[in-house]
């Protein structure tokens, strides 16, 4: 079995390197086609849910230490 700590510290860094390329290249597209995606039904959605995503970062990730 692999510690949990030991995993972490593999998994963590790919992981924030994918989200960061997500932020930039979501905000590519965002530009590029803004009328058709702020016309869209999911458009109010999409910003709440990386608002909840990076506060679920914050307090699980940041917040550790404290726990």
């Amino acid at each position: 079995m692999l510690p949990v700590t030991a995993a972490a510290r593999h998994l963590l860094p790919p992981a924030r390197f994918g989200c960061a390329l997500t932020v930039v290249t979501g905000a590519v597209l965002f530009v590029s086609g803004t009328v058709a995606v702020g016309n869209s039904g999911a458009a109010p959605w999409k910003p709440g849910l990386l608002i909840v995503a990076g506060t679920n970062v914050v307090v699980f990730h940041r917040g550790s230490a404290v726990a």
